[in-house]
């Protein structure tokens, strides 16, 4: 929070694991799990690879994700 406060934005990698599931419960992976920073998910190159555009990678299928017995659920994502 307090590097929010300052204008910083903490970037971690999403991981690969989903909803991690533990002794019955949902388990987060952090740090990206985190609601203060922003998780980016894998790319992997497209056909038009290595010219650069935005058309020269896409989104790969196997980023993390999914329900936190650790984290609240924020209030934007209670209607969806």
């Amino acid at each position: 929070q307090k590097a929010g406060a300052r204008g910083i934005s903490l970037l971690y990698a999403a991981g690969d694991e989903g909803a991690n599931c533990k002794a019955g419960k949902f388990v987060p992976e952090g740090p990206g799990s985190s609601p203060y920073v922003t998780a980016v998910g894998g790319t992997a190159p497209t056909s038009s690879w290595p010219k650069p555009g935005a058309n020269s990678e896409a989104a790969i299928g196997l980023s993390s994700g999914g329900f936190s017995n650790y984290w609240p659920m924020p209030e934007y994502q209670k209607k969806a």
